[in-house]
């Protein structure tokens, strides 16, 4: 019985996290020490969309799978190369 728990806890951690309605905030600069800490960062230039699929991808038993979602600008501040930008990103 113990090996069917874990064989259950195990297949339920092997499908995705992401679930519907989710949200992720993550920044976009140059510089990491600009952002809120413990926030997801990417440098310049990151592919915002990009950001959105592999947020949103989740495992399934068929394969990968990318959630539709929706990417919000929360804020935006001028400063050094590209400024910096909060996006949160819905997986629906």
């Amino acid at each position: 019985m113990k090996n069917i728990v874990i064989a259950m806890v195990l297949l339920i951690s092997a499908v995705g996290t992401v679930q519907a309605a989710d949200s992720t905030k993550f920044c976009v600069g140059e510089h990491q020490s600009m952002c809120e800490s413990g926030m997801a960062w990417y440098p310049c230039g990151t592919n915002t969309d990009g950001v959105a699929r592999q947020i949103c991808t989740v495992r399934t038993q068929d394969g990968n799978k990318v959630l539709d979602h929706t990417i919000r600008m929360v804020s935006t501040k001028e400063g050094n190369r590209c400024g910096y930008t909060v996006l949160e990103v819905v997986c629906r």
